[in-house]
């Protein structure tokens, strides 16, 4: 890696204000999976290991949703926010892809066979949260050797078949504990064909094939602990139906050495973490293209070094983080040897951060104040193009981009607050507040040639960047209402978010960039530009147990998103939603019954020839058995009612050769029967 840390002096801010609330218990909602316990709270969510996406698993959560352009290549969205602006973070560390278009998104790097819970912030995020908590902030933690006690063991095996996919999920698990030590280790497959939808209808380029595997090693003493994991992901040809190209492989290793020490009074926790992976994707291979001459074959990699070291003392709480990571990109012709673009060349994204928090509780009153200050810096090697050499629109783009100053350099600054009042034992309130800047991305700064290398933006144009974007800042206000009693507790939010300088694709004026597009792609690409927009909306979560045996869960989610410059409203919103599930238990029996429901979204970005969806509702049923303590088995059906629908945040088919139309609507799968089980020893 060429890139290295820099040496940077910050000021830490200090605030001086009069405050009225105290420290509010954040609200976080964990996402974990029908392996573990029925028990169920306000705080707490189920997702199934039937799912083969992560980003499946957000849906249960109020607010969230998710971006499918893949049956792996789900995109994280919070609030209308999505791609880098939600941060995704795996047991700590931010993740990042080696594709320039998402298709390795950061959800995909993990299975859900192996995720001990996942968490989602619910409201603004405390800056403490990550290094960037714009829009959101999603964390994954994994089962680790730390959480095996010593004399204790960890062998798992667990299984899936799904019966529309003509797909199966396994995993084995195998750890063990000892005084000073504990060892963990595992592999997970995940294999499935194209699946049919509603209709009967193959979807094509909708095909998994993924491995994963690991080793994590544990060392503890009475005050400390040290932890080493390894961990592999090996895609092989996996379908994007809603991207131009299918992932042909991800090749992925990341490393990550932690530390947690106890002095006195401070708790000190530290990582450093290292992530490499190499991407290659095609257009052909899994996709009708009778064009030999426009086969493309993109590789990708990205190498990324990551840091944190952070203390607790008292109510204060203070912190380093950041990384630097290279990206690179480069297309080519099997057909042709002469021909390549390179489209990202020694692409640097580097972050680097300070930040502390104080939290503090009186009578009946908390808050909690934090403030991060960022160095974001980025850098770009010169670029080029076979066509550069026959197209001068080309070559005057190729030389626009080189000859230009790459390097930028951005301060940004987050500042969050909450506080809550409690009323009662069964009443309370908050409000919450937030300053969050965002430096863009580098797809947003350093595509050079209109393409569709949008991170994972899915809407068919073909895009330029923009070296002088400025960086997006939200000013966020969150308002919440909790009430409990009887066995019965709702939470319902609602937030305004005003955006200046929200990165959004605006037709180009770049003459050289507009001839290269409409030769390309027959329409005037659009450039990654500043503009202003809002976002507003509210999210309910409520619990209700009747009693023993049965208890009803749900969550309903509303959020619009408009322009200001003009008369539009922001690409790819989730419209209103709901999801009511049904609990019951009784015995060694555990069975669910979930209705999702979603509302017609006409709210659509003229622009981004976004097309308008119709409402659907759709039922899921799962049904567990505990055989013994160590045996559990699962049946389950999906779309239980075998409804034909479309969700309005999925993509549109780019895939010829398919029952789908290019250009129509992704589908989603149709009724999936399923059957498993999981077994520890």
């Amino acid at each position: 890696m060429k890139s290295t840390l820099n040496t940077i002096t910050l000021c830490i801010l200090s605030l001086s204000s009069s405050l009225v609330f105290a420290k509010p218990d954040m609200e976080v909602i964990t996402v974990s999976s029908h392996i573990n316990q029925f028990a169920l709270s306000t705080e707490q969510a189920k997702a199934s290991v039937s799912l083969p996406d992560v980003s499946d698993w957000l849906l249960s959560v109020p607010g969230a949703n998710a971006n499918k352009n893949g049956q792996i290549s789900g995109i994280a969205q919070y609030r209308g926010y999505y791609g880098d602006q939600v941060a995704v973070a795996i047991d700590g560390v931010k993740q990042i892809g080696a594709g320039p278009n998402a298709m390795d998104a950061p959800l995909s790097y993990v299975s859900p066979l192996l995720i001990n819970s996942v968490d989602v912030y619910r409201g603004i995020a405390p800056v403490s949260s990550a290094l960037d908590s714009f829009g959101g902030v999603v964390k994954v933690h994994q089962k680790r050797a730390a959480d095996i006690d010593a004399g204790e063991r960890n062998l798992a095996l667990t299984g899936t078949y799904l019966s529309n996919y003509s797909g199966y999920n396994v995993s084995a698990v195998a750890g063990a504990g000892f005084d000073e030590f504990a060892l963990n280790s595992y592999v997970a497959l995940q294999n499935a064909d194209d699946y049919k939808d509603g209709d009967g209808r193959e979807v094509h380029s909708s095909q998994v094939e993924r491995l994963q595997y690991g080793v994590d090693v544990a060392y503890r003493q009475q005050a400390s602990s040290a932890g080493l994991i390894w961990q592999r992901t090996d895609t092989k040809p996996t379908g994007t139906i809603a991207l131009p190209m299918d992932i042909d492989y991800v090749e992925s290793d990341r490393i990550k050495l932690d530390y947690q020490t106890q002095i006195n009074d401070l708790a000190l926790d530290a990582y450093i973490a290292y992530h490499t992976a190499e991407h290659g994707m095609d257009n052909y291979s899994q996709r009708s293209n009778a064009n030999r001459q426009k086969h493309r074959y993109n590789t990708t990699d990205v190498e990324n070094l990551s840091y944190f070291v952070a203390g607790k003392l008292a109510q204060w709480q203070f912190g380093l983080e950041g990384y630097v990571s290279e990206h690179g990109s480069r297309i080519t012709n099997p057909n042709n040897a002469m021909f390549f673009v390179e489209n990202f060349n020694q692409v640097e994204d580097n972050r680097h951060s300070i930040f502390t928090e104080w939290q503090s509780e009186a009578n009946d009153f908390s808050q909690r104040v934090g403030v991060r200050v960022k160095y974001n810096q980025a850098d770009a090697g010169t670029v080029s193009s076979i066509m550069a050499m026959m197209n001068p629109h080309i070559k005057m783009l190729q030389q626009q981009f080189n000859n230009a100053d790459r390097s930028v350099n951005d301060t940004t600054v987050d500042i969050s607050y909450s506080g809550r009042a409690q009323h009662s034992e069964r009443y309370s309130t908050e409000i919450s507040f937030g300053l969050k800047q965002r430096a863009p991305s580098y797809q947003q700064r350093y595509l050079w040639l209109p393409m569709q290398a949008t991170g994972g933006l899915a809407d068919g144009k073909t895009y330029i960047g923009n070296i002088d974007l400025n960086a997006e800042t939200a000013y966020q206000l969150n308002l919440a209402w909790h009430y409990q009693a009887n066995g019965f507790s709702i939470s319902p939010q609602i937030f305004y978010h005003q955006i200046d300088d929200y990165i959004q694709g605006t037709p180009s004026n770049n003459m050289a960039a507009n001839m290269v597009g409409t030769m390309m792609g027959g329409e005037v690409p659009l450039q990654f530009n500043n503009i202003d927009a809002h976002l507003f909306g509210a999210d309910v979560n409520l619990v209700w147990r009747l009693n023993n045996q049965w208890q009803l869960t749900g969550v309903v989610s509303y959020v619009t998103g408009e322009r200001e410059d003009i008369d539009d409203d922001l690409y790819r919103i989730a419209p209103l939603n709901s999801r009511i599930t049904a609990h019951y238990q009784i015995g060694d029996w555990h069975s669910q019954l979930t209705l999702n429901g979603y509302a017609k979204q006409t709210k659509v970005s003229e622009l981004n020839n976004e097309k308008e969806s119709a409402g659907y509702g759709t039922l899921d049923w799962q049904l567990d058995y505990d055989v013994t303590a160590q045996l559990r088995v699962n049946f389950g059906v999906n779309n239980l009612l075998d409804k034909a629908y479309r969700p309005h945040l999925n993509g549109v088919n780019r895939a010829m050769g398919s029952e789908i139309m290019v250009g129509e609507g992704v589908p989603e799968v149709g009724r999936n029967v399923f059957v498993g089980f999981n077994m520890s020893l």
